[in-house]
């Protein structure tokens, strides 16, 4: 049987930048930099699982004459990804409810990607200037995965569900900034008029099959078989001017102003190929939307420098306006409009040659993207459903950062701390329904008992604190230096789970050391140690409370000896307590690598290396969100041995 209430949509992640993604974790996502000699234009997005990668790529940087000075960079990769994943999440529900899910994932992605970027800078004369950044990414992104998902309450079995699904994506991406820069002959009296302009392009199909079976009295079936469509295509256009003038003696006055304009159009059709044809479409799962975003702001600042203080604060007034337009499979219209004042401070005090201080204040508005306001049912899980919410408005975020330095140059110490701060208005959470019994939800949304569903919801309390501090000194008889330092970090996440506001809170706090050697130029050595003591808790139900401890120590040892021989040694130690089970880890990682310099100049090498001779190596992580938290155990590479011929190029 086919059953459109509970969601027969699989969701095609496309974002604004060019970049996509499959049900797989592995590829490289997203488009480029702007300027051609970027060295990120160059990398590929860590991934986990095991990743084949193929890439190459070149930069180009010359001057034309005297005024005209170019840089440009093409990259390509291809990246096969397999990864193996299994997941273990604890709901935070109210007493005596709770639900476990217990989740493995098996996919492989296939991504290849290409990316052109170019900056241009011409300086028309010594008055005048103009910048050029276009960038160009095409990217192919070809996916499968099979997940067997099943939600336990106790000892009792809620749902089950064994889902495959596979993707055929591409999208295309251009991002073009051009600034024109005119300084007049009055000292700090400058205009600057910036435009800037995207488009992107995305389209791609997929299938979902997938088996539901739901436990009540008696178990009962469900089967989805269907196929999607999704053409997506958005544009944004800006342009900003700022104007400077000179005000007092050491003072500028700065006046700004900014128009900017978004625009998101998303066409996806979903079917029920049950019945080998494509004539059965799912309303609920199809939707036809725009998403208009544009605002208008006017500003003004004063900068003001005197002797070792710099002070500048800004002001700005913005106006905001968004648009939810659907077409299909109703016609309905909801506009909004915001008002915002956004100031920011930053301070800079050096208060002697050797210690300085920075105090920076921002506040700015982010939108909600098309996904989260789409009306449309998403089955990425089909027990594991969530949907967007058209009502959603901006969000409003300050962002606090303190930062002191000291060096003592005469006895070589260092003296480092950091405190940021940030919260978030309107912050765009989720409202999350888990169903204790057959029933139905919103738009009459069939909800089997313990299949979730996720909305997207404004809500105030986010919170985020985070610091660092660390002291440095040298540690003369073994020729070394010893780094101490104190991490901690606090997050609280606002949710809504079955009608109850929650409060997820996450905290963690650890000292960490690093003795870096300074012996000789053929022997080197690093050992460090990192730890963190972590707590997670929430106000819905205190029996999902949970703390752990985490620790991480590295030894590090390269030895050069005879006739440019070279040996390298490596151990990292893994440990975590207090996680489940299965989850915690005791692990050691030893990589051994021995070489040989070719040339006595040091610029070839031929190396053979061993990599996770013990055959340890594993990833885990725990993750907390505003209604559950969960353990993560992704596959890994395991023991290889590797041989390396590296030649460095040091002419250019």
């Amino acid at each position: 049987m086919s059953s459109s209430g509970r969601g027969m949509r699989r969701s095609m992640p496309m974002n604004n930048g060019g970049g996509l993604s499959g049900r797989g974790r592995g590829g490289s996502y997203g488009g480029g930099g702007f300027g051609g000699g970027n060295v990120s234009n160059f990398l590929i997005n860590q991934t986990t699982g095991l990743t084949q990668t193929k890439a190459f790529g070149f930069n180009y940087s010359d001057r034309w004459g005297e005024k005209i000075d170019l840089t440009a960079s093409y990259f390509f990769n291809l990246t096969n990804n397999d990864a193996e994943s299994t997941t273990n999440r604890d709901y935070f529900l109210t007493s005596p409810l709770t639900q476990i899910y217990n989740e493995t994932n098996s996919s492989f992605t296939q991504n290849t990607n290409h990316r052109l970027n170019l900056r241009l800078n011409y300086r028309i004369d010594p008055s005048n200037s103009i910048l050029f950044n276009p960038s160009f990414t095409a990217q192919i992104n070809d996916g499968t995965s099979n997940i067997l998902g099943t939600s336990t309450s106790g000892n009792e079995k809620l749902n089950s569900s064994n889902s495959f699904f596979n993707s055929n994506l591409s999208a295309v991406s251009s991002i073009n900034n051009l600034l024109f820069r005119h300084r007049f002959e009055t000292a700090g009296r400058t205009l600057s008029i910036g435009l800037n302009g995207i488009f992107t392009n995305n389209s791609g199909n997929n299938n979902l099959s997938a088996e539901d079976i739901y436990y009540t009295n008696t178990a009962s079936s469900d089967t989805i078989d269907q196929a999607s469509n999704l053409v997506k295509q958005g544009y944004s256009a800006s342009s900003n001017i700022v104007y400077t003038e000179p005000f007092f003696t050491d003072g500028l006055l700065q006046f700004d102003a900014r128009i900017y304009y978004s625009e998101d159009n998303s066409d996806q059709k979903t079917f029920d190929i049950s019945t080998g044809k494509l004539n059965l479409m799912d309303t609920l799962l199809s939707n036809v939307y725009k998403r208009i975003y544009q605002t208008q702001s006017i500003g003004t600042g004063y900068r003001f420098r005197f002797r070792e203080l710099l002070l500048s604060a800004n002001i700005n007034y913005n106006l905001a306006q968004l648009i939810n337009s659907q077409y299909f499979p109703q016609s309905k219209n909801i506009e909004r409009n915001f008002y915002s004042i956004l100031p920011s401070f930053m301070l800079r005090y050096n208060i002697s040659h050797d210690k300085n201080l920075r105090i920076f204040y921002r506040t700015r508005n982010d939108a909600p993207s098309v996904e989260q306001l789409q009306d449309v049912l998403n089955n990425t899980n089909p027990t594991q459903l969530s949907i967007g919410n058209p009502l959603l408005t901006q969000d409003y975020n300050h962002t606090l950062i303190l930062r002191y330095s000291e060096t003592n140059g005469k006895h070589m110490r260092t003296f480092f701390i950091l405190f940021g701060a940030s919260v978030i208005q309107n912050y765009i959470g989720n409202n999350t329904i888990i169903a204790s019994q057959d029933t139905t939800a919103l738009n009459n949304i069939l909800l089997n008992r313990g299949t979730k569903l996720t909305v997207p919801v404004n809500l105030n309390g986010y919170v985020n604190l985070r610091s660092f501090i660390t002291y440095g000194l040298p540690v003369n008889f073994l020729k070394s230096n010893l780094n101490f330092n104190v991490s901690g970090n606090y997050t609280r996440t606002p949710g809504i789970i079955n009608g109850v506001s929650n409060f997820s809170k996450s905290s963690s706090a650890g000292p960490g050391l690093v003795l870096s050697s300074n012996i000789s130029e053929n022997i080197d050595f690093t050992i460090s140690s990192n730890g963190s003591y972590n707590f997670v808790n929430n106000t819905a139900q205190g029996n999902n409370n949970s703390n752990y401890v985490s620790q991480n120590t590295v030894l590090k040892f390269y030895w050069k000896f005879w006739e440019g021989f070279v040996f390298q040694n490596e151990l990292n130690h893994h440990y975590n307590n207090g996680l489940t089970d299965t989850y915690n880890r005791n692990t050691v990682l030893w990589n051994v690598g021995i070489g040989k310099k070719i040339l006595s100049n040091d610029n070839r090498e031929i190396k053979i290396s061993a990599n996770n001779i013990l055959n340890q190596n594993t990833n885990i992580q725990q993750n907390t969100t505003d209604s559950y938290i969960e353990n993560v155990r992704t596959n890994m590479l395991g023991r290889y041995f590797l041989l390396s011929l590296i030649y460095n190029i040091r002419a250019f």
